[in-house]
């Protein structure tokens, strides 16, 4: 805790960028832990925090699996604070792999409703369909973002990768 709070002095992004990415791959990290970095490394009042959304982005593309699939660890309150829909992507996108857990895959789903470009929000849920993360588990979050893109290329482009996909009758319903 000390180490994290000392690390709030830090003024450069990415001097913070690099300090919090080596202290997440400690094999002693703990979600309690790892709750105050991600915390340190949202921008909030003050100036605190990494205000740029592509350091903040690399720290959490680096942060390991285990850490990100506890809830308690705040990483996915941390993307919340990525403005850019580019870079929001590029970090739910790490976590959407074939074999994802469906409460990961239902998590990157809600926190995917915050990127406002069509095409970078389709490219969430194609990923999500073609890793196999498009289950009855996730079928809500993914349908309730999928009305968010506008354009009708990018719309078509999921419901075609849905239609293409092995997906159960109860998802396929929503």
């Amino acid at each position: 805790p000390a180490f994290v709070e000392a690390s709030r002095n830090i003024d450069s992004d990415y001097d913070a960028r690099n300090v919090f990415t080596l202290a997440l791959r400690r094999p002693s990290m703990t979600a309690a832990l790892a709750s105050q970095i991600f915390k340190a490394a949202t921008p909030g009042a003050g100036n605190s925090g990494i205000s740029s959304d592509y350091d903040l982005a690399e720290v959490l593309i680096a942060t390991p699996p285990a850490l990100i699939a506890l809830d308690a660890s705040g990483w996915f309150g941390a993307i919340n604070s990525i403005q850019s829909s580019y870079d929001r992507r590029r970090v739910i996108s790490s976590v959407i792999r074939p074999g994802v857990a469906p409460e990961v895959a239902d998590q990157a789903l809600k926190a995917a409703a915050g990127i406002e470009s069509d095409y970078d929000l389709a490219e969430v849920l194609v990923d999500v369909v073609k890793g196999g993360g498009l289950t009855d588990r996730t079928a809500p979050s993914f349908f309730a973002a999928l009305p968010q893109i506008g354009s009708d290329y990018d719309h078509r482009r999921v419901l075609q990768a849905v239609a293409q996909a092995t997906v159960s009758d109860g998802a396929l319903a929503r």
